[in-house]
C-alpha cells in the first residue's frame, strides 16, 4: 500500500470514517457553513463576508440616497451604486458557494478513495 493510501485512511480514521456510505451523515449547510471557515482558506471566506456586508451596506446606501435625490443625475449616480454593489455581492455569493460545493467535492473524492483502497484490499 503507498504512503498516499495510509494517509488518506488516517485522516478518514480521525473522522471516524466508518467504512460504508450513508447518505444521511452528509453535512447540513451549516456544517458546510462553518467548515468553511476552518483551514487554510479561513482568511478568504473571512474576507469575503466582510466584502459582502461592505457591499450590502452599501447597496442599502445607494437605494436610499436615490430616493432622496433631487437631480436626475444623482438619481443615476445611486442607481450605479446600487447595481454595482449589488453585482459584487452576487460575485462573492457566487465565489463562496463554489468554495463551498470544492469542499463537498473534495469530501467525497476522498471518500471514493477510501472505498476504493478498501475494494483494492479485499482482491
Amino acid at each position: 500500500m503507498s504512503d498516499n493510501d495510509n494517509d488518506i485512511r488516517a485522516a478518514l480514521k480521525k473522522a471516524d470514517w466508518s467504512g460504508e456510505y450513508d447518505a444521511g451523515r452528509d453535512l447540513t449547510f451549516h456544517d458546510m457553513l462553518a467548515g468553511s471557515f476552518r483551514g487554510q482558506s479561513r482568511w478568504m471566506s473571512v474576507m469575503a463576508w466582510i466584502h459582502i456586508f461592505a457591499f450590502t451596506g452599501l447597496m442599502v446606501v445607494g437605494i436610499v440616497f436615490f430616493f432622496q435625490a433631487d437631480t436626475t443625475r444623482d438619481q443615476i449616480l445611486w442607481a450605479t451604486v446600487f447595481l454595482s454593489s449589488t453585482v459584487m455581492v452576487m460575485m462573492l455569493k457566487m465565489w463562496f458557494w463554489m468554495a463551498m460545493n470544492r469542499n463537498a467535492v473534495t469530501r467525497e473524492i476522498k471518500r471514493l478513495e477510501m472505498r476504493i483502497a478498501e475494494l483494492a484490499e479485499r482482491e
